[in-house]
């Protein structure tokens, strides 16, 4: 049945029976201290039925007194308010389920009286366990089954399919629930108890009955109650008030016991004292009187089984005694085999051994030693010495082979598949027997034989020894060598793809930094207002960093011609660094994590260096100190001058290095952030501080902070304090048309709009050189193109459009790349090179320059 059409019926108004009004109001009332006795009388005299039952069981013989029960406040007075709401609510639920066909193999009376000495059980349990209210356990062990009146009364079928399933298999009842049904008679219990508006612990308790009580839990709670009904389930369950005849039940839970914290006296007390009172509640609500099975006898009978086990127990231990009293001197003899490897010595312990472990009095081992020779070791058992074995090597013709009478036992010895020798015995008559004995003695020429095997193979090895040793020496050099080519051959690889991977994003940055620049400087030439000029130029200055940053980059490891260096102060330049990590700092506060910046800065001289390269090892070394403080610090910043060199100290408060991290730090892809690192900013810098003719060292503590300082030389000679601007461009030519070719956007409306503006007819395309025919350029005085990824084909275009059109010039806008035969000398066809990111001045004097020449080439 699909478990989907279940929780429809169940949610059918019509499906579940409601539970009374009457009584519902009477779990309120009864569970408050405040409702006097005439307030509940006036509630129960509201339902005849119900008001007839409570006489009956006040009137009963386990409750009548001298005289007759006549008013409903006397039967209250008599019964008490909180077995009253037990009673009430037992009655309740009986009459709801009293009518109605019967699942096939379901006795309800006898499910009542489960019910019912559950309840009462719970009860009891509850007291002794302290329960604020044992009515309360009482209450929960009546309705823990509730769930399987409900599915009997929705489905008389498939219950009876049911019952039938968990005898025939057997099975337990909630498996055969979940197979037939698709749900189990806990949760059903559960939904009902909601339902009906139960309270919440009386509906935990019903739904977690199965469950293995964890411990740990509120005295009282709903988690507390279903451990106490399962452990009253599963008592009542062993004394025989089961539900089910014949249905596989559920059984004292030693995990429950002993969380809940009750013993086996107490279990015997409580199991008595539930047989005492159930058939008061059985009479009384006119049910069968109960069967009880004591748990003392089932408790008898277990202790009679584990004392035959216990007997069978002892008998195994003896035998295991003794065949471990024969491990052991196999396990002796086995050491004293592998302690030499003498074939000589080995025949005698073995004879030893068997004659000493087995009730032997004599045993002979002989042993071939090659083609014509054998050894044999014999040994007897006198009484008057102890038996010392015997050895003789003997020849071919001396092999004879004693035989003994009857007594005489004979083992090969074979090892690896190849026999090596035999062992003779003769056995004393009190022996065991012979299955057993041969059994034994096996085992002592398997081993004996093993022991004899390894030895003739250690001779053979021997010899090879030094040759394997020499081989191994010479292979560990070789492995050493093929480590180290390995180790250099995987730098390298790593080297090729962090090139190539520069490569591929290079045109991309620079493009995106050319179009910045542009703009900003178009904003500088057309911006009056001094506070955006400002602006402007900080962005532009960034930008050419950034710049010079990339290029650094695509040529880190290689030679390349040396920048130009101008006077800086080394203060100025690291406070500029500081100041662009103020807004990480601030947000790093806004996070909890508080970095102090202190500066100790002493007036110093300038030095000779290249801004971006300082500026780029400083925010390098700023960055790694941040994130050393995760939980914050401080970080100082302080400088002075030493003779005629500028130091500048970078101090941080954070986790520090250990001597081994510090000892590798700096060396190339070699990172302590794992995937959140790339191994080189330390490197880098490194680089960075050695072209600026500086020096880097780093002290660092573990859980202490570490300091870098930086040492360069103070400025002498004279050198400009920094780049000039251009402020004179050629940007007069006649109006050309223009042929421009960039694939980029932004960069292309860049280009185009510099060019309009200097009164150039401009005929812009989203092309690269390797799209364009040779033909396509006819007509144009200028063609302006991007490097493309095709060196081959942009060298082809250009000698193409010389040919073609020998007046027409050739601009490349190149993006940082190598590109060989760019002199004329060398017969290049590519007129001029600006490579990105450009300033506006240069990219217009170049394309003035090409168009006032009168010459073929530039």
């Amino acid at each position: 049945m699909e478990r989907s059409r279940v929780l429809v019926d169940l949610q059918r108004a019509a499906a579940l029976p409601t539970l009374p009004v009457v009584a519902v109001e009477l779990m309120g009332l009864t569970l408050d201290d405040s409702a006097s006795i005439e307030k509940l009388a006036r509630l129960i005299s509201t339902d005849q039925a119900l008001t007839l039952k409570v006489f009956k069981v006040a009137n009963s013989p386990f409750y009548r007194r001298e005289r007759r029960i006549t008013t409903l406040p006397d039967a209250i007075l008599l019964l008490g308010r909180k077995f009253l709401r037990s009673l009430v609510l037992s009655i309740t639920v009986f009459d709801l389920f009293d009518s109605g066909e019967a699942p096939s193999g379901l006795n309800p009376p006898q499910l009542w009286v489960h019910s019912l000495a559950v309840a009462q059980c719970a009860k009891v349990l509850g007291a002794h366990l302290g329960a604020p209210n044992p009515e309360d356990c009482f209450v929960a062990g009546l309705l823990h089954d509730i769930g399987q009146l409900v599915l009997a009364h929705l489905y008389p079928e498939p219950y009876g399919e049911v019952l039938h399933r968990a005898r025939e298999l057997p099975c337990d009842l909630l498996a055969a629930e979940n197979e037939v049904l698709s749900l189990d008679h806990a949760t059903v219990g559960k939904w009902a108890l909601e339902r009906w508006q139960l309270p919440p612990q009386f509906v935990e308790a019903a739904w977690l009955h199965h469950c293995c009580f964890p411990g740990g839990v509120e005295v009282g709670s709903g988690a507390w109650l279903a451990g106490v009904v399962a452990l009253s389930n599963g008592l009542c369950n062993s004394e025989g008030y089961t539900a089910h005849e014949g249905v596989p039940t559920a059984q004292l839970d030693v995990t429950t016991l002993r969380n809940l914290g009750v013993g086996e006296v107490e279990l015997v007390r409580i199991a008595d004292e539930v047989a005492a009172e159930l058939p008061k509640l059985t009479a009384t609500l006119h049910l069968p009187a109960p069967s009880r099975k004591t748990y003392l006898s089932y408790l008898q009978r277990s202790n009679l089984e584990l004392g035959n086990l216990s007997l069978e127990l002892q008998q195994k231990m003896a035998a295991l005694e003794s065949r471990n009293n024969e491990l052991l001197s196999i396990a002796s003899l086995s050491a004293e085999l592998h302690a030499t490897s003498e074939i000589d010595e080995l025949a005698k312990i073995l004879v030893a051994a068997v004659l000493g472990g087995l009730e032997v009095e004599h045993v002979c081992c002989t042993i071939a030693l090659g083609q014509q020779t054998v050894l044999r070791a014999e040994v007897s058992q006198t009484s008057e010495h102890e038996p010392q074995p015997t050895v003789s090597i003997l020849t071919q013709g001396d092999r004879g082979t004693q035989v003994y009478a009857d007594s005489t036992a004979h083992v090969e010895l074979v090892a690896n598949g190849k026999t090596v020798g035999f062992i003779s015995v003769r056995r004393k008559q009190e022996a065991p027997p012979r299955q057993e004995f041969a059994s034994s003695l096996i085992t002592f020429a398997n081993i004996g034989a093993l022991a004899i095997e390894q030895a003739l193979t250690r001779h053979q090895l021997q010899d090879r020894t030094e040759e394997l040793v020499a081989t191994s020496r010479r292979l560990a050099r070789a492995e050493g060598r093929l480590a180290a080519a390995q180790h250099q051959a995987t730098r390298l690889e790593r080297l090729k793809v962090l090139g190539e991977l520069t490569a591929s994003v290079l045109h991309d940055f620079k493009n995106s930094l050319s179009v910045l620049l542009g703009r900003a400087q178009l904003f500088l030439l057309e911006c009056t207002d001094e506070k955006l000029r400002r602006h402007a130029e900080i962005i532009e200055k960034i930008v050419l960093d950034a710049s010079q940053m990339l290029s650094q980059l695509s040529t880190y490891g290689k030679e390349s011609a040396e920048e130009a260096k101008v006077r800086l102060d080394l203060n100025a330049v690291a406070e500029e660094v500081v100041t662009l990590f103020e807004s990480r700092l601030k947000k790093l506060r806004l996070q909890g994590v508080t970095i102090e910046v202190v500066k100790e800065l002493q007036p110093l001289p300038p030095i000779l260096a290249v801004a971006s390269y300082l500026r780029e090892a400083l925010t390098n070394l700023l960055l790694n100190a941040i994130e050393a403080m995760p939980r914050g610090g401080r970080f100082t910043l302080s400088s002075r001058q030493e003779g005629e060199e500028v130091v500048l100290v970078l101090a941080d408060t954070g986790v520090g290095m250990s001597p081994e991290t510090l000892d590798r730090v700096g060396k190339l892809f070699y990172t302590t952030k794992g995937d959140a690192g790339t191994g080189i900013g330390i490197s880098v810098t490194k680089s960075l501080v050695s072209r600026l003719n500086g020096s880097l060292s780093i002290a660092s503590t573990e859980d202490v902070g570490t300091t870098i300082t930086l040492r360069f030389r103070a400025a002498v000679e004279a050198v400009p304090q920094q780049e000039g601007k251009r402020t004179e461009t050629l940007r007069h030519p006649r109006p050309a048309k223009i042929l421009l070719l960039e694939r980029d956007e932004q960069m292309r409306d860049l280009m185009e709009e510099l060019l309009v503006q200097q009164g150039h007819e401009v005929v812009a395309l989203p092309k690269g050189p390797e799209e364009i025919e040779a033909q396509e350029p006819a007509g144009y005085d200028l063609v302006i193109s991007e490097q493309g990824g095709d060196t081959e084909k942009l060298f082809k275009l250009a000698h193409s459009i010389k040919t073609l059109a020998p007046e027409c010039r050739f601009l490349l806008v190149a993006n940082g790349q190598p590109l060989p035969n760019l002199t004329p000398s060398a017969g290049s066809a590519i007129d001029y090179v600006v490579r990105k990111p450009f300033r506006i001045e240069k990219f217009l004097d170049a394309v003035a320059l090409l168009l006032l020449a009168k010459q073929p080439r530039a």
